[in-house]
């Protein structure tokens, strides 16, 4: 109880520095020394209709860091991120928090850990961090899927020398999950994610070289195709191999934008390891239009013969609730439609509902649906940096099986 005490006691202290907060929690170095935070209140419940034990997990914390001023090219951060089991309603273990036991029937137990620590040099439009830091690539980013973010460790380089083009490389030795308190190896990370499918294996102790270019046009022609272009190539030797591309063309027809958005991603385990480990590949597009508000695509992927190994995050053609374009041997067939409920007088307001159809190529495997729908309601004219979402999602497979997922998600970004 002290714990939660401490919790609350924080968030109503943030809430009263208000007045001298601002917004924008997440943005660049300023110029400035800087506090920021961000506090999360999570509920999330899964419920089965097989007699499996729903899950529910509720839990308080969130993300505080600094970033300090640049000295001569120099500068340093820091994020201690915190997930406080608050359950009072029993259920098995969801994920929002850790646990005692590798099963969800154990005890929940608080997550509290250093999620970045860094030094940052820049110089010639190049900046090398080194430390703990969290990423946006393709296969290694924060995957905000849970209570708290993933995180890495190692070293990243950026060059923005040329106009448009971007340039990056990672040496990476070590990830952080959602629910651990210290960081664990890249392949231990692999490790895990193989048991997951029965695969028993111990892996090179290796680091993953990572490697993106990204290419963005620039017009002043509103009515010219804008493209951008991004390729990326993940290395752990002795152990797995990805590639990664993506290209995102727009073009605006008067009030209307259209964009077309095709990705690919090859994975491959080395020869050491085994290729029937690991062989697979995911290719598919968005196409659709935004107009007044209204978003609306068509969403199309085709995944190899097996599922997509995703020990430090993913970049799935469509990504869900419950489920996604992970499975093996998958055609996937989705229809997104998002509003910006503003429009209509409700200030802050939008809506968003993705349904999509996984249809297997395997006649051994069921097909399903799932159909997510989402209302997300910004709170900044009541409270600056408060927001709110609510997330249901239904899954069901072609005997019955049916998933019903159900998340409320609470944030209030400050900055001091």
């Amino acid at each position: 109880m002290k714990k939660h005490s401490l919790w609350l006691a924080l968030l109503a202290a943030s809430c009263s520095l208000n007045a001298q907060a601002r917004p924008n929690a997440d943005q660049g170095l300023t110029g400035q020394e800087r506090f920021f935070g961000e506090l999360r209140l999570f509920d999330f419940t899964r419920e089965f209709n097989y007699g499996q034990p729903h899950w529910h997990d509720t839990s308080l914390g969130g993300l505080f860091g600094y970033r300090s001023d640049q000295w001569q090219g120099l500068s340093f951060g820091g994020t201690f991120a915190s997930a406080n089991p608050l359950n009072w309603h029993g259920g098995e273990i969801y994920g929002l928090v850790g646990s005692d036991s590798d099963n969800k029937k154990g005890e929940r137990k608080a997550v509290n850990r250093a999620q970045e620590y860094f030094v940052r040099a820049e110089r010639w439009n190049t900046a090398l961090t080194l430390g703990a830091h969290q990423l946006s690539s393709p296969m290694m980013n924060t995957h905000e899927i849970r209570a708290l973010p993933r995180s890495f460790r190692g070293a990243f380089v950026e060059n923005q020398s040329l106009d448009g083009i971007r340039l990056q490389a990672h040496y990476v030795t070590d990830s952080l999950d959602f629910t651990r308190n210290t960081f664990i190896p890249v392949s231990q990370a692999v490790e895990e994610e193989l048991a997951k499918r029965g695969v028993e294996i111990t892996v090179a102790d290796n680091p993953v070289y990572a490697f993106g270019a990204s290419y963005e046009s620039g017009s002043s022609n509103s009515r010219a195709i804008q493209a951008k272009v991004d390729a990326w190539v993940y290395h752990m030797p002795d152990v797995l191999n990805q590639y990664y591309g993506k290209l995102t063309l727009t073009k605006s027809f008067g009030d209307t934008k259209g964009y077309f958005s095709p990705s690919w991603l090859r994975q491959q385990s080395s020869h050491t390891l085994g290729e029937e480990v690991l062989d697979t590949y995911q290719y598919g597009a968005h196409l659709g239009f935004e107009r007044q508000g209204l978003n609306t695509a068509l969403i199309y992927a085709r995944t190899g013969e097996d599922a997509m190994f995703t020990p430090w995050g993913d970049s799935n053609v469509i990504q869900q609730q419950v489920y996604g374009t992970g499975r093996g041997n998958d055609n996937a067939y989705g229809v997104k439609l998002a509003y910006d409920l503003t429009r209509l007088g409700l200030q802050g307001l939008s809506a968003s509902a993705l349904y999509a159809s996984y249809r297997s190529i395997d006649e051994q495997t069921e097909d399903f649906y799932e159909l997510d729908m989402m209302l997300g309601y910004e709170l900044s004219h009541w409270l600056q940096g408060a927001s709110a979402k609510v997330r249901y999602a239904i899954a069901e497979f072609d005997q019955g099986i049916r998933v019903d997922d159900l998340r409320v998600q609470l944030y209030y970004k400050f900055t001091l």
